[in-house]
């Protein structure tokens, strides 16, 4: 990243950070909670992508491809997720949709 795209980023996180302060209910100690929760999410879902490229050739055996298992993306050093928990099915609900009923 250049400074200007670094600046340019800088600038969303605070006009981010300043919407969840003014337009949520949440004092200024308890809206880091959904924050981190979100950052924890991105990190899983990278984990996540890193480990199904990672396992997908181990999948394939003499009668064909099986499904992977939670096991197969602990021993990867990642957590199987869920589809409706990804971080990209999430940010890509439309806006119409109740964010946070798709969290919870």
């Amino acid at each position: 990243m250049n400074n200007e795209q670094i600046k340019q980023l800088e600038k969303e996180l605070w006009d981010a950070a300043d919407n969840l302060r003014a337009n949520s209910k949440l004092t200024a100690a308890e809206y880091k909670d959904p924050v981190l929760g979100l950052i924890l999410l991105r990190y899983a879902q990278n984990r996540y992508d890193e480990a199904t490229i990672a396992i997908a050739p181990k999948l394939v055996g003499p009668r064909g491809t099986r499904a992977a298992t939670q096991a197969d993306y602990l021993a990867a050093g990642a957590m199987m997720l869920p589809e409706l928990s990804q971080y990209d099915h999430l940010a890509n609900l439309p806006e119409a949709d109740d964010i946070s009923e798709a969290v919870n």
